[in-house]
């Protein structure tokens, strides 16, 4: 189980004790136990023969800044948890699945609680890394769609930077948002994961391994690419995402190499990301600019893209203008923008370049 796990980790010196964490990994701990009880209590004669239906246990809410261990903690949570029918997403691929779903139930009757039953059937514990709310189509139903599945006996535990309240904050037609906050605060058990240090900030430190690089002639970043792939590289052609051309600079087997404007600008979305992630192992950028308030769509396009690019283990080499710290000079994002420089500095450490690639 989760506790012993993480225990067993401080003990062989791979992390350092946290109060807070050790806090989390035993709510965590408790929800397997209430669980696995559930489930026995459920199969019980006696329960059978009175009938009684039993209820299963709250979700988990774990929110907090970045760098805190939430995705840390609820991945050794899914990874040793004896529960069968388990099921772990990044949030926006978990709403992209959604969107689809919903499209093929949407000439039927209440197409959520439908998409809903028909997961609920499938997965008992759903965990989702990172709920963010910026689209206001996943504002509208997620309330409706938390319920349901809850109600169709799916236990959710999620982590977010936001407590619950400040989701969506701002956001168009945030009123209609209320329900699934105040679903969430009654039915989920939210527990804040606090603290003063970074662990993935420490982690970079601790590395010798560095891997955002600084502005240099093409021909440099081009030796780089050569040196790491050992197949034919196709030079200046394009690849079909999604039914749309994406030119490259440099192709070869499980590598890629874009101009950030190529790949954050203009009509590209999460699912192209997505998309890119599942085929590609390791991902160059080259023309990295910084963004300020003329760029926020670019901003928000690149926050996505390192959001998916994280999620499967995807390296990522980028060739910069401005160091990373300076990179959004923006207005909009200022926030949010910061867990996804988090989340690069972590991709430089030698501990997430050797996971495997989630394709």
């Amino acid at each position: 189980m989760i506790f012993e796990q993480y225990q067993n980790l401080i003990k062989n010196g791979e992390i350092v004790a946290d109060t807070y964490q050790e806090k989390a990994a035993k709510q965590l701990q408790s929800l397997e136990i209430e669980l696995l009880n559930f489930d026995k209590l459920k199969n019980s004669l006696f329960t059978k023969i009175l009938r009684k239906k039993q209820n299963k246990p709250p979700g988990l809410y774990l929110y907090g800044p970045v760098g805190r261990g939430k995705t840390f903690l609820m991945d050794l949570f899914f990874d040793n948890t004896n529960i069968k029918a388990k099921e772990r997403m990044h949030f926006y691929r978990f709403m992209k699945l959604i969107h689809e779903n919903l499209n093929k139930q949407k000439d039927r009757e209440d197409p959520i609680n439908l998409v809903a039953k028909d997961l609920s059937s499938q997965i008992d514990l759903l965990c989702l890394d990172e709920l963010i709310v910026e689209d206001i189509g996943d504002a509208m139903i997620l309330g409706s769609l938390f319920k349901s599945l809850t109600l169709n006996g799916t236990v959710i535990v999620t982590t977010s930077n936001s407590h619950p309240s400040d989701l969506y904050k701002n956001g168009l037609q945030r009123d209609r948002f209320l329900p699934a906050i105040n679903f969430i605060q009654e039915h989920m058990k939210v527990l804040n994961l606090i603290g003063d240090e970074d662990y993935r900030l420490s982690a970079i430190q601790d590395s010798k391994t560095f891997l955002l690089l600084s502005p240099k002639e093409d021909h440099d970043f081009t030796s780089h690419f050569s040196k790491l792939t050992k197949n034919k590289i196709i030079v200046g052609s394009s690849i079909a995402v999604l039914g749309r051309e994406i030119n490259y600079r440099m192709r070869s087997q499980g590598y890629i190499w874009f101009d950030f404007d190529e790949i954050c600008s203009g009509p590209r979305s999460q699912n192209d990301y997505i998309e890119i992630s599942s085929r590609f192992h390791t991902v160059f950028i080259s023309g990295m600019h910084q963004l300020n308030k003329v760029y926020e769509n670019e901003a928000r396009r690149f926050m996505s893209l390192i959001d998916e690019f994280y999620d499967r283990h995807v390296n990522l080499f980028i060739m910069s203008e401005v160091p990373l710290d300076q990179i959004y000079n923006g207005t909009k994002l200022i926030n949010v923008f910061q867990r996804t420089v988090s989340r690069i500095e972590e991709m430089q450490s030698s501990e997430y370049l050797s996971l495997p690639h989630l394709a």
